[in-house]
């Protein structure tokens, strides 16, 4: 059994009823990614800049100290999809990946930020840029599993 088969995976329906709570927490995941992003670039420019920044150490590390808080809170929020089995493809994009089977092979169904719902697939070992539309069998790949077929008994 692959790593993903024994993991959760997810139909189009179980992973678009997550699509609340992710979306709330992907926003807190750009959204700070970005702002780590912005604050550790200026604090890289004041570092190289000649001028003596000593009358600012203060403002500096507490700069620094949030910083790291912002940096603990990304985590905590990676940590919230990756409990629930949806890992986020890059902090700053916003795309987030759902484990699934399609044929019988490992895929993920993809989800960006502000789509409403998920429309999108790529194979397990490609990146969100791959991503191609829902097609015929990854939608029977999902019904199959959320709906059991029924057993002809012969007589």
């Amino acid at each position: 059994m692959s790593a993903v088969e024994c993991q959760k995976t997810f139909t189009i329906g179980s992973a678009n009823a997550t699509l609340p709570l992710v979306q709330m927490v992907t926003e807190d995941i750009v959204a700070l990614s970005r702002e780590i992003s912005d604050t550790r670039e200026r604090l890289a420019y004041l570092d190289n800049d000649p001028t003596d920044r000593s009358e600012y150490s203060k403002e500096v590390r507490a700069i620094e100290n949030q910083t790291e808080l912002k940096s603990s809170r990304l985590a905590d929020c990676i940590d919230e999809l990756l409990s629930i089995n949806a890992s986020p493809s890059n902090a700053n994009d916003g795309h987030v990946d759902f484990p699934a089977l399609r044929n019988g092979q490992e895929v993920c169904l993809c989800w960006c930020l502000g789509e409403s719902e998920i429309t999108h697939w790529h194979a397990a070992d490609e990146s969100c840029s791959k991503r191609r539309l829902v097609d015929l069998p990854l939608i029977h790949s999902s019904i199959s599993r959320a709906f059991p077929r029924p057993t002809i008994l012969q007589s």
